[in-house]
Order: C-alpha cells, then structure tokens, then sequence
C-alpha cells in the first residue's frame, strides 16, 4: 500500500529537480530511475526535447513534468535544455566525415521487338 512520497533531489545541467519517490510500509521500493542519476538525468532532458518538438510549450512543460513528478521545472530550465540540444545537434551536423569515395551506378533494361523475337537490351 503506498503511503505517500519522499522528496529526492537531483542536480541537472537544467537545474535542480525534486523527484516524488513512493514509500511503501510493507515492502521497499527500489528502481534503476533513482539509483542511477545520470540515466534519470538522460531521460529528463529527452523527455523535455521531446515534448518541446511534439508542440508543448515551455510554459506547459512545467507542468508535464509535475505531473511526473518532477517538481521544480521552469520555462529558463526548458529554454537551457533546449539550447544545449540545439548545440548538440548542430555539432552533429557540422561534423567532419572525412573523405568519401562513392560512385554513381545506374542502367536501363529494355524489352525490344528484333525481327519475330523479343530481346533484353542495354542502354
């Protein structure tokens, strides 16, 4: 039976977050979200490029995010991460490929009537 949530705090590059952890009497309760900050981290920060893109706005995400459970998300907070992103990306693209050989390899095939007979022809 769940008998409320514990306050958990966790330090992003967005800011610091207060996570709703379940407390329960009879049985503990363990998972890989709150043992392993730098994995919440990661999903924090996909979770708000991804709303961002799906049309939420920065003002709304805050309240995506309490809804979650994370508490103390801010508009300047998606703003940042939305930077950050953005300087990601933009690295990505801008990247050197180095040298790239490649060549361009294109035929036709045409059935033409030669005579009484049909042929396969190249050109």
């Amino acid at each position: 039976m769940l008998y409320g949530y514990k306050p958990r705090g966790l330090t992003t590059c967005g800011g610091d977050l207060t996570l709703k952890k379940p407390q329960f009497r009879e049985e503990g309760f363990k998972t890989v979200v709150f043992e392993s900050y730098s994995r919440v981290e990661k999903a924090v920060l996909s979770l708000v490029g991804e709303t961002w893109l799906k049309g939420v706005s920065t003002r709304n995400i805050e309240t995506v995010m309490s809804t979650l459970g994370i508490d103390g998300f801010s508009a300047a907070s998606v703003t940042k991460i939305n930077k950050e992103l953005d300087e990601q990306v933009n690295e990505f693209l801008n990247r050197e490929l180095g040298r790239i050989v490649y060549m361009y390899v294109d035929a036709t095939y045409f059935r033409v009537r030669d005579g009484a007979r049909y042929v396969t022809g190249l050109c």
